[in-house]
């Protein structure tokens, strides 16, 4: 607002401007974390991610935050793989936690990829304290609406995977199973995979896990928008790793 203000650009301009320098850090970020985590990557892959249409057409005219929440949670990668202590990439998740609380959907592997009590502790720590003080006033003038608005936000249904399929080819009945029982299904599938990736001696990589439960969620949510495909975008860059074929 203060830029629009003092420039004359509008916001609607600002706001798309900070999503597509996102975009940008996203790359290089995703360029650090294959380097840090050792996944083979073929250089045309990162190419595709720079000319993704998704992120031009979300950050450029959709006009969302996605990629900004999605920039905190490769900068969180980046900051376990590359060895940095834990609670700076708890502070790094927080930040992305405090754009969108779907953020909250690679905690799980971000906690159990993390060895040992107190690293899990310092992270979680950092997290917390940095998404309350960046939901600083809101959260102190009003809680409890804060987290109904958040937690309660449902997108719109029968437009994607699932719950189209259920909405156009099964009866109502099952629509509405579908409806009722989705948003439960994926997030409990994800809790379970997140445990199944880390619970044999040799970890995938973080990178890895991120990238298995994004597409794990938006393929079993029952509900869609097309922003949330920016959450896909940067794990596309490891696929042409053969090693992936295994998990």
């Amino acid at each position: 607002d203060y830029l629009a203000r003092v420039s004359g650009l509008p916001f609607r301009f600002w706001l798309r401007l900070t999503s597509s320098l996102a975009d940008i850090g996203s790359l290089l970020l995703v360029w650090g974390i294959l380097s840090a985590s050792g996944i083979r990557a073929r250089s045309t892959a990162l190419l595709l991610i720079a000319l993704s249409p998704v992120s031009i057409m979300v950050s450029g005219f959709h006009g969302n935050t996605d990629p900004v929440m999605m920039l905190f949670v490769l900068a969180s990668v980046y900051l376990v793989e590359s060895g940095r202590p834990p609670w700076l990439a708890g502070a790094a998740f927080g930040l992305a936690v405090s754009v969108k609380i779907v953020a909250l959907l690679f905690a799980p592997v971000f906690l159990l990829y993390l060895t040992g009590v107190r690293r899990r502790a310092w992270f979680t720590f950092a997290a917390g304290m940095i998404a309350i003080l960046a939901g600083l006033p809101y959260l102190a003038q009003d809680p409890v609406l804060i987290l109904r608005s958040t937690f309660g936000y449902a997108s719109n249904s029968g437009t994607w995977g699932l719950s189209q399929i259920a909405y156009n080819f099964l009866p109502e009945s099952a629509y509405a199973a579908c409806r009722a029982i989705g948003k439960a299904l994926a997030v409990g599938l994800v809790l379970w995979a997140s445990w199944w990736m880390n619970r044999r001696p040799w970890k995938p990589a973080l990178f890895w896990q991120c990238g298995a439960v994004a597409f794990l969620f938006l393929f079993l949510a029952p509900g869609f928008g097309v922003q949330y495909l920016a959450w896909l975008v940067p794990w596309g860059a490891g696929l042409s790793d053969s090693r992936i074929l295994p998990y």
